[in-house]
């Protein structure tokens, strides 16, 4: 009876250690692994990589100028580089708790032609749905010169650097600001431009991107009963 007794005790425990990390184990599986890609920019602890799908429309503020002739043949003076609205598409990979880096394509226009940029983008996170993000790369876009000749001027392709910073709400709207410098083999040295806008997130560019498939379905569908 005593050995019985003196054996229960240390059975007992050992029971009871087993049953403290059962209950534990299932505590740490319970925690949500981060997915391995994200419709919608959320950080590390969320999401590994997400896709980044934004739309720009930014007015120039300031930059360089030039000289033209109006039709009355009054000079004015006219910014080389003028306000634009863009597509930027990409993918994010988060780094750390609170840093993401990759790269976007932008592919949009201006009054002066197309504009298209290659950038590389970092993103700090200030909590999970709002953040600062800084891109810089290169990019091709029109710029305007004026006509030795004549009044009136005319479009010539430039290459060079566009930098931006923006903060807000990335799903949805963020405010933010832009430099580009541009050369090419005509006009007075470098085409340089500031600008102030705005940037849609991912939430209402998706919508905006399925907004025209949608209608053509609408209009598909209609004509073929109209028919």
């Amino acid at each position: 009876m005593r050995i019985r007794f003196g054996l229960r005790w240390p059975l007992a425990a050992a029971l009871a250690c087993a049953a403290l990390f059962a209950t534990e184990a299932p505590a740490q599986d319970d925690e949500a692994a981060p997915q391995r890609f994200c419709r919608t920019g959320r950080p590390a602890a969320e999401c590994r990589v997400f896709l980044v799908l934004e739309g720009n429309a930014y007015m120039a503020v300031a930059g360089s100028r030039f000289q033209r002739l109006d039709h009355v043949g009054v000079r004015r003076q006219s910014l080389e580089l003028t306000g634009y609205v863009a597509w930027e598409a990409g993918a994010m990979v988060n780094v750390a708790s609170d840093k993401a880096v990759g790269g976007t394509f932008m592919l949009g226009g201006d009054a002066n032609g197309y504009r298209v940029a290659l950038k590389g983008r970092y993103r700090r996170w200030h909590d999970r749905t709002t953040a600062i993000d800084l891109g810089a790369g290169i990019m091709g876009a029109g710029r305007s010169v004026a006509y030795t000749d004549r009044d009136g001027n005319y479009h010539v392709p430039a290459v060079g650097l566009t930098a931006d910073a923006s903060i807000g709400l990335v799903d949805w709207a963020s405010a933010g600001v832009r430099a580009d410098v541009l050369f090419s083999e005509k006009g007075e040295g470098p085409a340089i431009a500031y600008y102030g806008g705005v940037r849609l997130g991912t939430k209402p560019m998706l919508v905006a991107s399925a907004a025209p498939l949608v209608l053509a379905v609408i209009i598909f569908v209609f004509a073929g009963s109209g028919g």
